[in-house]
């Protein structure tokens, strides 16, 4: 049995040249369905709880911020180091 390409893969983990994580992101959209990751490659025991992915996706949404205050921290700092050892 053959399943759409992108969609269900033929075998059962998919193998590398078969996976599509793209894909994830179209089916609640195309499905109606909630989507969840949960990876069952060989040696791999990955899944996220609700929870998990709730703060998961937090973070990414905070990403450019956190981002740009660490930018200015390390500018600050940097400047400070400078400083001081000019002064020596």
């Amino acid at each position: 049995m053959s399943a759409p390409v992108g969609l269900i893969p033929a075998s059962y983990p998919a193998s590398v040249a078969d996976r599509n994580l793209r894909a994830i992101g179209t089916l609640p959209a195309a499905f109606g369905v909630l989507v969840r990751w949960s990876d069952h490659t060989q040696g791999v025991n990955f899944r996220l709880s609700d929870i998990q992915t709730a703060i998961g996706v937090a973070q990414l949404e905070r990403s450019p911020d956190i981002v740009k205050t660490k930018r200015v921290n390390y500018r600050n700092r940097k400047e400070q180091i400078d400083a001081e050892q000019i002064a020596q």
